[in-house]
């Protein structure tokens, strides 16, 4: 980082400072309280140090707005309430307060969103966003462009029909209708509660209907045995979808659990942390527990179930281009797993939970049992899968081998 400087002013008796703040920017700000150089000198050494301790935190414009709270502190009391403040921040005691206004973009106003500094602000308003991730990649890909730099006050029903109409021609329905429901539902907040535009735009019906649903994949018994046994494809990643096809979490709920979340001893499951915020405990299939107490035994060092060989969670990894790819590597070619086609999807991470509905309903698990593991609502949502489970019961294409004996490396491991 470029040593900080700063340059005394003296114009008719008033003097004021300019510092470097980031690559060409040097801010000026006054400095009302004081009278001679001596004290000048005093207070910028002083504003200095707040916006070099801002600075390396990547907090340039708090840094502004700390440089000009010191210059008007009129005592050393006011001053010691700003050092406390800069210091608290610097150890991650408070965190810099979020501010919106109506002059910031509809970008800025959304990464406010997803990053969680929305829900900081009102925390009983606006719920934790479970799915930034993919709302970010959504965002990223089609509302950005198109909008991202229009003031938020100023985005209209125009607006919002332009990004749907921009959008690739062939993408599925229910992608373009969770492309209109991230921007509407940014909006939403918006209006209330920040309150920075005076009435929400998108008018009812403004969510593109899906009026007709995709086939979706899921592995057979014997799919799911070769990619469990293909070691030319890392075992954490084997273990993960071994584990989703087998209790059927959503990935993003595997993604953030650790060991302390399971009772190795009794078999339990204790999944606190759901995106519908409906915390589920269940005994976890035979098979899978000892998979994973064998694991445990030769995993990374880590609080994470499922972690990189650093330790660190995998939870922005595991994308569907990467299932696919083992899936390939693992010999299980059959075209309905890869290809894209206006009635059928490839095979996604999530396509795992899938599986799990699909042959523990063809093995006669109830709808209740099902979704005391997936967490569904509804019988509709589960339902879906019915048709599937009766053709797979009338394939006789069986039920998922045990998660200890489907992966080759657990079997060198001590029981």
């Amino acid at each position: 980082m470029r040593k900080r400087s700063g340059h005394l002013v003296c114009n008719n008796g008033n003097w004021s400072m300019r510092y470097f703040l980031k690559d060409k920017q040097r801010p000026s700000v006054a400095l009302p309280t004081c009278r001679t150089e001596e004290e000048a000198r005093t207070r910028m050494a002083v504003i200095l140090e707040h916006v070099d301790a801002l600075r390396a935190l990547d907090q340039h414009e708090l840094a502004q707005k700390i440089a000009k709270k010191t210059a008007v502190a009129r005592d050393a009391v006011e001053l010691a309430g700003v050092a406390r403040a800069v210091r608290a921040i610097v150890l991650g005691e408070a965190k810099p307060k979020v501010e919106l206004s109506r002059g910031m973009t509809f970008r800025e106003f959304a990464e406010k969103w997803t990053s969680g500094e929305l829900h900081e602000l009102y925390p009983t308003r606006v719920k934790a966003k479970k799915t930034a991730h993919n709302d970010e990649l959504l965002l990223g890909k089609h509302v950005y462009p198109v909008i991202g730099d229009v003031p938020i006050s100023a985005i209209t029903l125009d607006h919002g029909e332009t990004v749907l109409n921009r959008m690739p021609s062939g993408l599925e329905e229910a992608t373009v209708r969770h492309v209109a429901q991230v921007m509407s539902k940014a909006m939403h907040y918006a209006h209330f509660p920040a309150r920075v535009i005076d009435a929400f735009p998108f008018p009812k019906g403004f969510l593109p209907k899906v009026t007709k649903r995709v086939a979706f994949p899921y592995l057979f018994p014997d799919e799911d045995e070769k990619v469990l046994a293909c070691q030319d494809i890392g075992l954490v990643w084997r273990m993960l979808y071994g584990f989703l096809s087998r209790e059927g979490l959503r990935v993003g709920e595997a993604k953030l659990l650790e060991w302390s979340d399971l009772d190795l001893k009794r078999g339990a499951l204790n999944l606190d942390k759901t995106k519908t915020n409906d915390p589920r405990m269940w005994a976890m299939n035979d098979g899978v527990v000892e998979a994973l107490r064998r694991y445990k035994k030769i995993a990374p060092e880590s609080p994470w179930l499922f972690a990189q060989e650093s330790g660190a969670s995998i939870r922005s990894a595991a994308r569907a281009d990467d299932l696919r790819e083992h899936v390939i590597a693992a010999g299980a070619l059959r075209k309905q797993l890869h290809e894209r086609t206006p009635e059928r999807r490839p095979l996604r991470v999530h396509d795992l939970r899938a599986t799990f509905v699909t042959i523990s309903l063809a093995a006669g698990k109830t709808e209740r049992w099902v979704a005391d593991r997936t967490g569904h609502k509804s019988s509709d949502q589960i339902a879906r899968y019915t048709r599937l489970a009766r053709t797979h019961a009338e394939l006789e294409a069986g039920e998922l081998k045990s998660l200890v004996d489907a992966v080759p490396e657990l079997a060198g491991v001590a029981a």
